[in-house]
Parts: structure tokens; sequence; C-alpha cells
């Protein structure tokens, strides 16, 4: 189940915010009064990784519309409020943001184009004449003179049509480019890389308007093109008025010709009236835009809102900007948060020790390169020693607490992506011994990434039994030779990542 809530405070009516969240778990954004703007500013900016946490707990993500990034995802202790501020708005965007939340109990963690508002409309372009005068009528004059007066005509109603159309699509190209943020070029084509900016959009705006207001005012020729329909209707009967006229073998051909033209001149005149009801449809749509235009109060310059973590919810934050014209939705940006619910660590990497690994055998006595054998021909032996150092322990596994009081959060944020100190314990496998071994000790975490000098608890093996290194054991030693392992205490630096945990 879903909930949809909306806010529209009274200092914010233009913007709509919509938010679905988890019923159980609903995260309702505050919007951040105008007048509060430069006390949230002097806030520190929230880093990828808070282990600290912050003074006051308070943080602030800036975003520039202009050119945005959305941050990494933000970990922070539960109960931290995040500022987020939208900088360079746009003044034709009303901007939304969705905020979902995610229950979480254990662990884990992302340009639309812009539509036109007027259509584009095709210039009408067709060849007036009908083709070669028909030699095999002996007098055609008059019929090929009432061809030539409607197509003349007509050929005036299009090339004043086309300069209509030329003139809302020159407008629909500065609409276009306004809604995508972009500057009109000498072709009509937006700028990819003349984006426009706060200082230039008012002219453009301007611009815009006083173009779209002259080509939506343009005159139609409506009742020209209503005569001129009622002429092409009764083409055929007036054609073949010139008949009887004609001698009497040359009478059939010059009513086919009558209806040849008749059709010509029919599907002109049809697109004619095609053009001008776009066009009337288009004037109407860039009177729509021009008043949407007019009454839109703009955006202020800067827009931010609050929100508060809680434990075990994630939260992700997505800003995006409807253009006020084409309704067009534009993502900005998205701000991902997981609050930490305690201020213990879990982390998993590797560790290396100074541990000494011992390891005996029997080894034949060797002089001159040849065994030493006793009186029966059997080699005689000695008991040797192997060493193995240093020692790898992986996987490392550290659960870690977090020491740093909360007064001193402040100094520890200034670490690229967060520090902070944690006592640390910890168990790994000794990939020499082939067993478990133990770690303490303080780590230092930057970022998501532990290092840990640590006091490393391993074992070791050691003769028994009276048994030492040198000894000479004759020719029947005992195999294998007496050992047991004891707790030796070496230095061990670990390197560790945490794992995510609510």
């Amino acid at each position: 189940m879903r909930c949809l809530v909306k806010l529209a405070p009274k200092a914010f009516l233009i913007f709509s915010i919509v938010v679905f969240v988890e019923c159980a778990n609903a995260q309702v954004p505050v919007p951040v009064p105008a007048s509060a703007l430069p006390t949230i500013e002097s806030y520190p900016p929230c880093i990828p990784s808070a282990q600290s946490g912050y003074k006051d707990k308070h943080c602030l993500v800036t975003i520039d519309r202009q050119a945005p990034i959305s941050p990494p995802i933000l970990i922070v202790p539960a109960g931290t409020t995040v500022f987020v501020e939208l900088n360079n708005t746009r003044w034709n965007e009303n901007v939304t943001w969705t905020v979902s939340t995610t229950h979480t109990t254990p662990p884990d963690v992302a340009a639309a184009a812009v539509k036109n508002a007027i259509p584009a409309l095709q210039t009408i372009v067709f060849n007036i004449t009908t083709g070669p005068k028909p030699a095999m009528i002996a007098n055609p004059t008059g019929i090929l003179a009432l061809q030539d007066a409607v197509g003349s005509q007509q050929e005036a109603l299009a090339q004043q049509l086309s300069r209509i159309i030329r003139a809302i699509n020159n407008s629909s190209a500065g609409i276009t480019c306004l809604s995508s943020y972009q500057a009109l070029q000498l072709d009509n084509t937006c700028s990819q890389a003349g984006m426009l900016t706060p200082l230039t959009f008012d002219p453009a705006k301007t611009a815009v308007i006083t173009s779209a207001n002259a080509s939506a005012n343009l005159p139609v020729p409506v009742l020209d093109i209503t005569d001129m329909d009622s002429l092409v209707k009764t083409f055929y009967l007036t054609c073949v008025t010139y008949v009887p006229g004609l001698p009497a073998g040359d009478q059939d051909l010059a009513r086919q010709l009558c209806r040849d033209i008749g059709e010509k001149v029919s599907s002109k005149e049809s697109l004619i009236d095609s053009a001008l009801s776009d066009i009337q449809k288009a004037q109407d749509a860039l009177l729509q835009t021009v008043q949407t235009l007019q009454a839109w109060p703009g955006a202020p310059s800067k827009i931010a809102y609050q929100f508060t973590t809680t434990k075990y919810n994630n939260m992700s934050i997505a800003i995006a900007g409807v253009e006020i014209v084409s309704k067009t939705s534009s993502p900005i940006a998205t701000v991902a948060i997981n609050p930490q619910a305690n201020r213990w660590v879990v982390s998993i990497g590797l560790g290396v020790s100074n541990l000494t690994y011992n390891t005996y055998t029997n080894a034949p006595i060797i002089v001159n390169g040849q065994p030493v054998l006793n009186s029966s021909g059997q080699t005689t032996t000695v008991v040797t020693r192997t060493r193995t150092s240093p020692s790898f322990i992986a996987p490392e596994g550290l659960l870690s607490y977090n020491l740093i009081p909360s007064k001193y959060t402040h100094l520890f944020n200034k670490c690229p992506n967060g520090c902070t100190i944690l006592a640390s314990g910890g168990v790994g496998a000794n990939l020499t011994s082939k067993t478990a071994d133990f770690d303490v000790g303080l780590s230092f975490q930057i970022g998501g990434v532990l290092l840990t000098p640590a006091l490393h608890f391993g074992r070791d093996s050691r003769l028994t039994d009276g048994v030492e290194v040198g000894q000479m054991l004759g020719s029947s030693p005992p195999n294998p030779l007496p050992t047991t392992n004891v707790w030796v205490r070496k230095f061990a630096l670990a390197v560790t990542y945490t794992i995510p945990t609510p």
C-alpha cells in the first residue's frame, strides 16, 4: 500500500510537491522559507559517509540547476536533517520533489526531450500548371483560360498561407528553445552549447512572446479560401459550358479535360483547406502559450526543502523540473540518504601480521653432497625448522564502535568523504597456519575504508617432548615430530571495507 501526499505551502503555492512513501514510514519534506535560506547555507556540506554525524545534526546538499549532478549516496546517523537546496532554477519550470522511502532491516544501495507545444506546419508547395495544352482539341482556349484563372488564385493563396506558416514555425522554434532553456540561433535551431542563464532568459522570453503574438495575429484569408472553395466545387459545371462551342469531334475530349482539371484543382484546394485548419490550430496554441508565459510568476532563484531521517528507512529524493508550456518533466538530480541506526560498523577485508609460523621436519644429514649413513647403512636425520612470514589473514571481519563524541563531529567531517576513530575487534582466517586468529585495535575510517593497526593473536607451532631444532634423531626419527600450537601476540595491519548496515 502506498500513500500520496500533496503539499502546497502558502509561500510555495506555485511548486507542487508529490511524496510517494510507504504508509507506515511516511517522510514528509518541509519547505524552507526564503528568509531561512542564508541560515541553512551556513550548515556543513553533506558528505558521502558521515560516520561521526554532524554538529547540531544538520547538513546541506547544494545542486546547481544549470549543471546538475546527483550526489553519491549519503550515509548519515539516524535523526540527521538533510537540507537540499536547488540554485539557479529555471524561470519556466515548476520544480517537483518526489520522495520514496524503503524500510530496511539489513543492507543496501542512478535529458528528457522537450516536446514542442506548437506542431510544425508544412509549407504549401505545388505547381499550378496542369501539363501541356491538349493539342488534340481544336480550340480549348476558354477551358485553359478558366484553368489558369483558378490556378493563379490558388497559387496566391498558397503563397500567403506559406508566409504565415513560416512565421508560426519560427515562433514555435523560439518556444522550443525557451522550453529547453537554450538560445535560439539565426537558423531557428536551438543551441546545444548556448544555454540560457537567469540573466539572458528574460530577454529571450520577451522576444518569444513578441514573435508568438505577431504570428498568432497574422490575418488568414478565410473568406478568400471560402470563395475559392465555392469556385472549385462548380469548376466542372463552369468548364463544360465551353464545350458546345467546340467542334462536334472535340466535345467528348473537352469534357474529359474539364474533369481532369477539376480533379487537380480540387486536390490542391484540399491542401489549402488543410493548411488553413492547421494554421488556425497553431495560432490558438501560440496564444495559449503566450498567456501561460505571461501568467506564470516565475520560479524563485533558490528552492530548498528539509528531510529528517529515521531509523531503518532509506530515503530517495527525485528532483525534476516540469516545463510550464510543454509540461515536459526533466529529471534534475536524485538524492539518496541511508541513515545509520547505531554507532556500530561491520567491515570485511584482509590483514597482514608479522607473525612467523614455524614448521618442523626430519631432514637427512648431508656432508659434501652425500647423505651420512649409520653403521647399518641407513640415512641419519636432523630436526630442521622452516619459518613463514608474514602471515596473511583473509577474510578478516571486524566489528567496530565509533568513539567520537558528537561535539567533535565537525572536525572529522573535514576529511575527504568523512572520517572517524573506532574501537575494533575481529576474527580472520590465517592462510598460513590454517587457523582462526583474532585482532583488536583502534581503526581509522575514511569514507568506507577502515585502516586498523591491531594486536594480532595467532597460533604458532612449537616442538615438545624434549625435541629441539638441530637434534639428530638417527635413522628412525618420530614422524611426525611432536608439536603443539601456542598463542602468540604480534603486530598486524588490517584493511577492511564497511558493509552497509541499517
